[in-house]
């Protein structure tokens, strides 16, 4: 049997993965633009906190500020939060109450994402220091 691959960038707006079907079965061949869409969904200033914080546990909004720390605002917090659930990557649970209770938690794909984040965080601990003196060498 022939290796046959089929281009799905046109099918999802330029993604650059294709599916190539072969003797072994099917695989999805992810191309640097689904990497670049990952990154960009992580580009928020409290993102990655946010998102570590949730791996924990299901927080409600002041258990998830003090968390992430860094002096985050009300405002941000919310605008980083909606962001995150507009993509899936945070469940917003509303126990429609008096006083409200509002809690969040990390979807399936945001879960899912835990692994990759940790592993972001390993690599820089291997190499910071290199990328710093390249840094200062550099300026």
């Amino acid at each position: 049997m022939a290796v046959r691959s089929m281009n799905t960038t046109e099918a999802q707006g330029g993604s650059g993965t294709s599916i190539e079907v072969g003797q072994d079965g099917i695989h999805l061949v992810v191309g640097w633009q689904d990497a670049y869409a990952v990154l960009e969904l992580l580009t928020g200033k409290w993102a990655v906190g946010i998102m570590l914080a949730l791996g924990v546990e299901r927080r409600r909004n002041r258990a998830l500020k003090r968390a992430v720390g860094c002096g985050i605002s009300d405002n941000r917090l919310t605008a980083a939060l909606r962001r995150l659930e507009e993509y899936g990557l945070v469940v917003r649970h509303d126990r429609r109450s008096v006083p409200p209770v509002v809690e969040y938690e990390l979807s399936a794909p945001g879960r899912a994402l835990l692994p990759v984040l940790e592993a972001l965080g390993s690599w820089w601990g291997q190499h910071a220091a290199d990328i710093a003196g390249t840094a200062l060498r550099a300026s």
